[in-house]
């Protein structure tokens, strides 16, 4: 199947943003903004509340003209009332081409395909009985610092309200292994904080693991500077999940834990399995493990028979806790859960009152909560400009607390020690400003330490090797002109007052006519390519020696693969390789691409082919000791 376009419309919780990324990579498409630039249109929907139906099937309706103006075009609808109401949706839609449902996604490919070959053969795949439910990881948005990781799919808890478990099955947990390699994949494509998600995140268990046990492997991964996870079920809040969470440096300060009413009559009711003294005493002792915990909630007004002193004791609940968010809804009857068979609900007039009053006095809460903050200090992870304003950037500390960073060269001042940046790209190659940032740097007359590789060819990008090339100190004009005001203290080893750093696109005279270029620090996707971009730009005969990228998963066939396009695309004329995924590279050059099973005997032959003017990078992950290829290299040229 050809490369296609797909635009992913979603609706509901993180979870189904976790879906809706895993489509995009289900079918291996190329996202797009517009709906009118899409090969295919997916609405991923919502069926928590009966408003979320009707939302759905009002988005699907919305792409009829599309459909009329391009008869190619594949709509489909997926998600929570894609399962719920699988043939009635084909009947009542008779421009929709497909739906499928949560347990279906890696399936997704193959039910495209189909359709391609049979226009007019319409598809419905809502199977609960699905191997591999995880098989498909998401797409990671370039640039993104924070991304999602599903451990688990389901519910067992079958609470009256929910319709969860009808639409997505039962709890389904995920292999230890493959939540790891998918967190260590997103961290080596950037991201620093991953939310693991699950219908009942805290209840996940593996082969004798707990989820305390899974917060622990989480806490050794190298990179992952913050760990968050929802939704939690009340009841499976362990002591030992406590001090875990303690103890962990890298779990963020908030938890949300939805308690859905104040009354015991109506937890009951909704089959919660805990009373309000116990939600009680788990905060407690929550808040006494970790006084800086932010904590959030869902509350559902309305349910069943709710009387004015249920609602009530939900109210004295918010005054008592002093939530920081509230999520509230009223009371939305849903088909095939216990809750349908209940026939004296709330007055929808009176449920709305309460809801009013419930959020009203929620919102003086928050505001009272946030003033309390203050003149404090907290640490902000960055993730990007303010939708609202590019001038602005917007982060969340550990608490969730959203910040917005108005006007940072007026924030900064010389009373600050550095700026610190890593992370500064990802596989698709974006960059952020370095010379922006460098700029305020310079005004407010502090320094800027870039700790990245795949950044180092904007910062260290080595001069061009000519004939008459007699300069030994390799400049970066950039750095020039901004890192001017470095202090001793902070950077000892530079390279004409700029930032040094070991193995990242290092340059070294071998011979007169021989320059080496170090890289051997670590690699990923986006690091090798820039990388050759810079071998690249060179007039002497260009020599790479890679070897293989790590951590890369299910994606790792793919990427040594199109490495081999990238190379053949920049014209390198010789390339040495070593390491099993790297044969996958070298099969495909041809004649320009030699393969070792070892170093020393990668390193035999490319001396030999050192002996007229040339080039040569040195690019590979850490695991493959790239680093000794180097230093053979200059101990016999020494």
């Amino acid at each position: 199947m050809d490369k296609i376009s797909i635009f992913v419309e979603t609706y509901g919780c993180q979870m189904n943003e976790y879906d809706s990324d895993r489509i995009i990579n289900s079918l291996m498409a190329n996202p797009v903004n517009n709906p009118e630039d899409a090969d295919i249109i997916i609405v991923n929907t919502c069926a928590i509340r009966e408003k979320a139906d009707h939302k759905a099937v009002s988005a699907v309706g919305k792409y009829k003209k599309l459909k009329i103006k391009n008869p190619d075009l594949i709509i489909g609808m997926a998600g929570c009332v894609a399962q719920l109401y699988g043939k009635k949706l084909i009947k009542q839609i008779p421009h929709l081409d497909f739906v499928v449902g949560p347990r279906e996604i890696p399936k997704l490919r193959d039910l495209i395909f189909d359709i391609k070959e049979s226009p007019n053969h319409r598809k419905i795949n809502t199977s609960m009985d699905v191997e591999e439910v995880f098989k498909v990881n998401p797409y990671h948005k370039p640039g993104k610092v924070n991304g999602f990781v599903s451990i688990q799919q389901g519910c067992n808890k079958k609470c009256a309200y929910c319709i969860v478990p009808t639409v997505r099955g039962n709890e389904i947990n995920r292999p230890l292994k493959e939540i790891l390699e998918e967190s260590r994949l997103l961290i080596n494509q950037g991201a620093k904080e991953l939310t693991y998600i699950g219908q009942t995140v805290n209840s996940w268990k593996y082969e004798g693991q707990r989820f305390y046990n899974l917060l622990d492997h989480l806490e050794e991964l190298e990179g992952l500077e913050r760990i968050r996870f929802t939704t939690s079920f009340p009841r499976d809040i362990t002591s030992k999940m406590i001090d875990s969470m303690e103890k962990n440096s890298k779990v963020c300060r908030q938890l949300h834990l939805p308690v859905q009413s104040g009354s015991n009559r109506i937890l009951k009711q909704m089959k919660r399995t805990y009373s309000i003294e116990w939600y009680r005493e788990c905060i407690l002792k929550l808040k006494e493990s970790m006084p800086d915990l932010s904590l959030s909630t869902d509350i559902i007004v309305g349910f069943s028979d709710e009387s004015t002193k249920d609602f009530e004791e939900t109210m004295r609940l918010i005054e008592d806790v002093k939530f920081d968010t509230i999520y509230s809804f009223k009371y939305s009857v849903r088909p095939g859960t216990p809750g349908e068979k209940i026939s004296n609900h709330v007055n929808d007039d009176i449920a709305l009152d309460r809801l009013h009053l419930l959020q009203t006095r929620q919102r003086e809460i928050s505001l009272e909560n946030n003033i309390k903050q203050l003149k404090k200090s907290y640490k902000v992870l960055v993730e990007n400009q303010s939708k609202n304003n590019p001038n602005e950037l917007f982060g969340r500390t550990s608490q969730n607390k959203a910040v917005y960073i108005k006007n940072i060269s007026k924030i900064l001042t010389n009373k600050h020690k550095c700026i610190f940046i890593e992370s500064l790209s990802n596989p698709s190659g974006v960059i952020l400003d370095v010379e922006k940032i460098a700029k305020i740097a310079n005004n407010a007359n502090i320094p800027l330490i870039v700790d990245n590789t795949m950044a180092s060819p904007f910062l260290f990008k080595p001069i061009e090797s000519r004939k008459n090339a007699g300069q030994e100190n390799i400049r970066s004009s950039m750095l020039e002109e901004f890192f001017c005001h470095l202090f001793d203290d902070v950077i000892k080893e530079s390279l004409d007052g700029h930032v040094k750093i070991s193995g990242r696109l290092e340059v070294k005279r071998l011979r007169k006519d021989i320059l080496l270029i170090d890289d051997s620090y670590n690699a990923n996707p986006s690091s090798m390519m820039r990388a050759i971009d810079v071998l690249a730009e060179y007039k002497s005969n260009k020599i790479l020696v890679i070897g293989d990228m790590a951590e890369l998963g299910n994606f790792a066939i793919k990427h040594h693969k199109d490495l081999a396009k990238y190379i053949l695309e920049k014209k390198i004329d010789v390339v040495f390789g070593v390491g099993k995924m790297t044969k996958l590279t070298i099969d495909i050059l041809g004649d320009i691409g030699r393969w070792y099973s070892s170093n020393s005997d990668l390193t035999i032959d490319l001396e030999k082919l050192l002996e007229k003017e040339c080039i040569v990078l040195i690019k590979g992950s850490r695991f493959m000791k790239m680093e000794q290829i180097v230093k053979d290299l200059e101990s016999r040229n020494a």
